[in-house]
C-alpha cells in the first residue's frame, strides 16, 4: 500500500506536467482492505514564513482514522477544527457541514475541502468547493476517495486524476502494479 501511494504521488506529479493542471488539486483516499490512508496534491502555496512547509500544510493524515485536505484560501483554524471533529468521530460530510457554519474567517465560499475516514472498515468521503474558489473548480468523491481542485484548466484534470487513481497502471508504471482494493 505504501508503494501505491508513492506511485500515486508520482502520478499526480506526472499529471501536473501533462495536463498542465495549473495550481491546486489533491486527493485523499482509503484502502478499504488495510485501512491505510493516503494523501497527495499540488498547490500554488510555496514555502514562506506563513507556510513553512509549502503545500504540506494542506494535508492532515491521521493514521488509522482518516485524512483532511484544506485548500483554497487556506486557514489553519479551519484545518485544526476539522481535525478535532474527525478525532471526535464525526463523518466527513458532517465535518464539512460544520466547517461551513463555523468558518474561521466567517466566509466558507473561497474554501475547498476533501475528507475521508476509515470508519471501522466502512470508508466514507465528502468534498466541498466554495462558490468563489477560482475557476476552474470542482470536486468529486466516492466512499474511498475525495478529489478536488481549483484554478484548473478544466474538468479534465479532475477526471484524469480519478481515472489514474482507480487504474494506476494506465497512467505510468511505478515498478509493480498494486491493484486498488475498493
Amino acid at each position: 500500500m505504501k508503494h501505491k501511494f508513492i506511485c500515486l504521488g508520482f502520478i499526480l506529479l506526472y499529471l501536473s506536467f501533462i495536463a498542465n493542471g495549473q495550481d491546486t488539486f489533491s486527493i485523499v483516499a482509503i484502502d478499504s482492505v488495510t485501512g491505510e490512508i493516503g494523501s497527495a496534491g499540488a498547490s500554488c502555496v510555496g514555502s514562506s514564513t506563513y507556510y513553512p512547509h509549502g503545500a504540506a500544510v494542506l494535508s492532515d493524515v491521521i493514521p488509522g482514522i482518516g485524512a483532511i485536505h484544506t485548500q483554497a484560501a487556506y486557514l489553519a483554524g479551519n484545518q485544526d477544527y476539522a481535525h478535532d471533529l474527525m478525532m471526535q468521530g464525526l463523518p466527513p460530510q458532517q465535518i464539512i457541514d460544520s466547517l461551513l457554519v463555523h468558518d474561521a474567517g466567517n466566509n466558507p465560499n473561497p474554501r475547498q475541502y476533501g475528507i475521508v475516514d476509515f470508519n471501522n472498515g466502512h470508508p466514507r468521503a465528502a468534498s466541498y468547493t466554495g462558490s468563489t474558489c477560482q475557476n476552474y473548480k470542482n470536486d468529486t468523491n466516492n466512499i474511498y476517495y475525495s478529489i478536488q481542485g481549483n484554478i484548473l484548466l478544466g474538468q479534465l484534470v479532475l477526471d484524469s486524476m480519478q481515472v489514474r487513481f482507480l487504474n494506476p497502471i494506465s497512467a505510468i508504471t511505478c515498478g509493480r502494479h498494486y491493484p486498488m482494493r475498493i
